[in-house]
């Protein structure tokens, strides 16, 4: 199952919303339309790369683990369960510009990120999901995947940030880089 949002001048609308600060609650929910209704109801709903849309029961189990690095928002409701798009506060300045791949404005900034690869100089610890400066997807490091294993979360897809999702796609490769996912 997919998800298609328009959110009137959406570039003006993303600009504002899912920047990792707290949104206010009830936020306006963009109009939606449903793809693929006949399909299985997974704990994951594609709906922007920027923004997961997860299930009540995920929300429940990723709560503790992102440890408020997530506001979640009540989404619409599908089939009549309650859906949460994920707001992701945490942004991190991780990537390393010089190793991506990506287009830069003529002031000098990067955008529409082709490969994510990130800097060698980590911390040991990094938060369980993030975003990084200069991108707008969401990142999640091995805790926040013990979770979706352990308790058989569906409809997910991790990709290997280095990868460029649209190659692997038109040279028809799979996106998940991830062994063990439901």
């Amino acid at each position: 199952m997919s998800l298609v949002g328009y959110a009137g001048d959406s570039s003006e609308y993303w600009r504002s919303h899912f920047i990792g600060q707290p949104m206010s609650e009830p936020w306006s929910l963009p109009p939606l339309k449903v793809l693929g209704k006949s399909k299985k109801l997974p704990d994951f709903v594609g709906w922007m790369f920027w923004v997961p849309v997860v299930s009540q029961r995920a929300m429940e189990l990723l709560k503790p683990v992102v440890d408020g690095g997530v506001q979640f928002l009540r989404f619409h409701d599908l089939r009549g369960k309650p859906y949460y798009a994920m707001n992701v506060l945490r942004v991190e300045d991780y990537l390393d510009d010089a190793r991506s791949v990506s287009s830069i404005t003529q002031d000098g900034i990067r955008y529409n990120y082709r490969s994510h690869v990130f800097k060698d100089d980590l911390p040991e610890s990094l938060p369980p999901i993030f975003k990084t400066r200069g991108s707008s997807l969401v990142f999640v490091t091995q805790s926040f995947v013990d979770v979706i294993i352990a308790n058989n979360l569906t409809g997910v897809c991790l990709q290997d940030p280095k990868e460029d999702g649209i190659s692997l796609a038109a040279r028809g490769l799979p996106l998940n880089a991830y062994p063990g996912l439901p």
